[in-house]
């Protein structure tokens, strides 16, 4: 890559695609990592499925497969969250036109693990909540602000329902303007050094002023990523023509949906769980498929948000400048 300097939105969606054609091998050594940990702790799942006593049955034996599910799940995210820190570090040495080894990029995550995993856990925490509330809907009742008996009944009948939209939706613009201002947390932990705390405080930072600009970066890379990862749904039906059973053979009722269950469908699609060896190996192809293609994928955002970050210090910060000092002092 040349010499850091401002981009454009275009210039940044070009760059992590090229960049991530250039070190492919680096980013798929990391991603390998959460591939193996995150599929074997599905495959356990799903065995503990199909070996264990189903929930009708009052054994105490159904502690175990829930205390299965919990550990697995637990050891998955925990990986998650090592391998997203290690493509933060090996997308900034990327950058910077610095050689790196998958096994160098995970040391200096280790180093800085657990401010990096803290500040993601108070990003969640604070995110999470919102989503929840915009999902789960919110009863209003609007109705009783309305005055005069001739007006009562058409607020019983609109106006709870237009309240609850709103203020929905007003859950999902707080969950946006929170996610877009501490998205750099991240890169402030693992790269600038920082404690949790303060990552995200300067995240804040370097989001003040631009939100605009970086939401609408932001917003395309996600469209990019979800175009991609939208092979899914195709992967799926190519795989169950291929066995002959689709939710067995039953169609799929289709239910009143919100924006988040429609772009999630994008990112992920899920089995039942097996109730044979036969349907296991199809999880088992499912799984690996689905695991496949979200680690393909997961470089091409972490590398996007990546490149924002060093396109608002430049602009900011003159860190273009910081860096030509730093390389001629070398």
């Amino acid at each position: 890559m040349a010499s850091p300097q401002p981009m454009g939105v275009t210039d940044i969606l070009d760059s992590m695609f090229s960049l991530y054609r250039g070190n492919f091998r680096l980013f798929a050594s990391i991603c390998s990592v959460y591939y193996v940990i995150a599929l074997a702790a599905d495959l356990v799942n799903g065995l503990s499925a199909l070996l264990l006593p189903s929930a009708d049955d009052l054994s105490s034996i159904i502690g175990v497969g829930r205390l299965v599910f919990l550990v697995t799940s637990f050891v998955a995210n925990l990986a998650m969250f090592a391998v997203i820190g290690t493509l933060f570090v090996g997308a900034t040495q990327v950058y910077l036109v610095k050689r790196l080894t998958a096994r160098a990029a995970f040391r200096q995550t280790k180093r800085r693990f657990w401010p990096f995993f803290v500040s993601g856990l108070l990003y969640g925490i604070v995110i999470i909540p919102l989503i929840l509330l915009y999902r789960l809907g919110w009863d209003f009742p609007l109705a009783l602000l309305c005055l005069g008996s001739d007006q009562l009944f058409l607020c019983e009948i609109y106006l709870p329902e237009i309240a609850d939209y709103v203020i929905d939706y007003i859950f999902l613009l707080a969950a946006f303007c929170v996610g877009v201002r501490w998205i750099f947390c991240s890169l402030a932990a693992v790269f600038e050094e920082k404690s949790a705390v303060q990552s995200l405080k300067r995240s804040g930072e370097l989001v003040k002023g631009g939100w605009w600009r970086v939401f609408g970066v932001v917003i395309g890379i996600f469209l990019l990523t979800s175009i991609i990862l939208s092979i899914l749904p195709m992967s799926w039906g190519l795989i169950s023509g291929l066995t002959g059973d689709a939710q067995n053979g039953e169609e799929v009722p289709q239910e009143d949906v919100n924006l988040l269950d429609t772009l999630e469908s994008l990112f992920a699609l899920e089995l039942p769980e097996p109730t044979s060896w036969r349907s296991f190996a199809r999880y088992a192809i499912w799984s690996s498929l689905d695991y496949a293609i979200f680690c393909l994928i997961l470089p091409v955002g972490v590398i996007g948000v990546t490149l924002v970050y060093f396109d608002l210090r430049i602009r900011k910060e003159g860190f273009d400048i910081e860096i030509h000092v730093t390389s001629e002092e070398a």
